[in-house]
């Protein structure tokens, strides 16, 4: 096999295991924090656009934090 035809093979499993949704950090089992979107939600759900971070400081505070 050349090395563009083991490139394309590689890069379709890719694009498979993305489509069916196996391409994701917590499948391939990285070493990272996971995102969790309702934990992001309750976090922000209370706060004005835009006026506060998920960490609770104001968009000036995050930003003088820099």
């Amino acid at each position: 096999m050349t090395g563009v035809a083991q490139h394309d093979k590689v890069v379709a499993s890719y694009g498979l295991l993305s489509a069916v949704g196996r391409l994701s950090a917590q499948t391939l089992g990285l070493p990272v924090a996971i995102y969790d979107p309702v934990v992001h939600y309750r976090q922000i759900r209370d706060s004005w656009i835009g006026l506060r971070t998920p960490s609770g400081n104001s968009r000036r505070e995050a930003f003088d934090a820099l």
